[in-house]
């Protein structure tokens, strides 16, 4: 990726807007009186940006519900041709896929910056304005920046702010204010500060510590962590949840069991002294 304006994973807990660059121009998706979806240039146009709420379905892959809420309905597409993306108030499941990154394990659902192709579930592309629908990046609301190693952070938590940062990052305006770049979509990503890529599908698919790259992990219930030399490397999930060796299941264990061992060979000295003591009184 190259130069890009945000970084990091995007989950269901994020409210999002769908966005694009054509011919170096930016848009976002608007919603029309004929509830059909459009291509919008002009920011400064839109008293309330279309804000969508995410839900995945999980039985089919890289399938999601699209809940418009600024307007109410869903993210569709028209059944007369299948393809013409509008406002429905009947969910629907809409494909969204990239080729090049390798997804990130749950809760991750998508990746911020990348391009995606939305698509019915038999795979045809979907169109908006009659333009292929596979130009599609999807936008946070949220963005952290400038943040310091000793918590303070600087975040954008509003829909139309987080537009216009996406506008000014791609074509600068009269109106812009300074463009917040680069920015991240979780905090601790922000904290360490590293303008990292995700890792690639070329090939065997890439995976966390590749180059450098943030992205999954090969071996289940491990994690990519950054490090302090600005290296991601996988880590068990265990090792990290689990904190200093002495707070750890296994130590606390271990002492617990030492301390009544030593508890009963006490109990039991003085047991054997007192046999001792009256075995000897006796004679």
């Amino acid at each position: 990726m190259n130069n890009p304006f945000l970084l990091g994973p995007i989950n269901s807990d994020n409210s999002v807007m769908l966005v694009s660059i054509q011919n170096k121009t930016p848009y976002i998706l608007n919603l029309s009186k004929n509830l059909q979806y459009y291509w919008e240039d002009d920011i400064n146009s839109l008293k309330n940006p279309v804000v969508f709420n995410i839900s995945q379905n999980q039985s089919i892959n890289n399938a999601f519900n699209f809940l418009d809420a600024t307007n109410g309905g869903y993210l569709s597409f028209d059944p007369l041709d299948n393809v013409t993306v509008i406002n429905s108030q009947t969910s629907t499941n809409i494909l969204f896929t990239q080729p090049l990154y390798n997804p990130w394990d749950p809760p991750t659902l998508f990746l911020a910056s990348v391009i995606y192709t939305l698509s019915n579930v038999t795979v045809q592309t979907l169109k908006i304005q009659n333009i292929p629908a596979n130009n599609i990046i999807i936008l946070p609301s949220l963005w952290y920046y400038g943040c310091s190693v000793d918590g303070n952070f600087n975040i954008i938590n509003n829909a139309k702010a987080s537009a216009i940062n996406f506008f000014c990052s791609i074509s600068f305006k009269s109106y812009c204010p300074s463009v917040l770049k680069p920015a991240w979509t979780t905090q601790k990503d922000c904290i360490d500060g590293m303008v990292y890529n995700y890792c690639t599908v070329e090939k065997n698919w890439n995976y966390c510590g590749t180059d450098n790259c943030n992205g999954p992990c090969l071996q289940s219930g491990t994690f990519c962590n950054f490090n302090s030399d600005n290296t991601f490397t996988c880590i068990s999930t265990n090792k990290y949840a689990a904190g200093p060796f002495w707070k750890t299941p296994w130590f606390l264990g271990t002492v617990i069991g030492l301390a009544g061992i030593i508890f009963f060979l006490i109990i039991l000295l003085i047991i054997i002294k007192e046999i001792i003591y009256k075995h000897s009184k006796n004679e």
